[in-house]
């Protein structure tokens, strides 16, 4: 393999089936506008950076929870995270690493997007952060897709389709937005098993 770029790409990672129901579990939730957050930790809403509808008790997106959303994400992340590690065993060069407890599931209406470059792992709010995750749960065919700028990818955004890719600042991203069309997804990260969040 030459120059990967380590982005794994995995579709029908979650059913059609699936992905609609939990489409159809974030739309029974109240919501809020999702923030950005900053070194210490705190978040601050700035639709410039970033627009989109997140759950409003954040609490309810823990896979601790197990509730049947967590149960069905989390299946998809024990099936191919496996797959991942074999693709670039390198990853596991490092201190031992797990899924993050927290995740978030979004929405992003029509003109909304992460509109900011940016990593997973930037603060040292994020340091624990090793990889991150991402589902598309709908497929959006006008725009609506995931910049990588250091590769200059795009990545479609696609039914059940799960991607992971390191935190760190080479794989600065950003939301393609579509105007036209909604976006959801559920998203999250890989962190050291330290860090009190990891689940272990």
């Amino acid at each position: 393999m030459v120059n990967p770029d380590f982005i794994g790409i995995y579709d029908n990672a979650i059913s059609s089936y699936n992905c609609k129901e939990i489409i159809k579990w974030f739309e029974t939730n109240p919501v809020k506008r999702g923030s950005v957050m900053f070194e210490d930790g705190s978040g601050t809403i700035d639709t410039r950076l970033k627009s989109d509808w997140e759950v409003e008790d954040s609490y309810k997106t823990l896979f601790s929870n197990n509730s049947f959303v967590d149960i069905i994400i989390r299946d998809a992340l024990i099936k191919y995270t496996p797959v991942y590690r074999e693709s670039y065993p390198s990853v596991d060069n490092i201190d031992p690493w797990n899924v993050c407890n927290i995740y978030n599931i979004q929405k992003y209406d029509p003109g909304d997007g992460y509109h900011a470059l940016h990593c997973e792992n930037c603060n040292e709010a994020t340091l624990h952060r090793v990889m991150a995750w991402m589902i598309y749960l709908n497929t959006v065919t006008d725009e609506g897709g995931t910049y990588f700028s250091t590769y200059d990818k795009t990545l479609e955004a696609k039914e059940g389709r799960l991607v992971i890719w390191p935190a760190y600042f080479t794989h600065t991203h950003k939301g393609v937005v579509s105007k036209t069309q909604t976006k959801y997804i559920a998203t999250g990260w890989y962190s050291l098993v330290s860090h009190p969040d990891t689940v272990k």
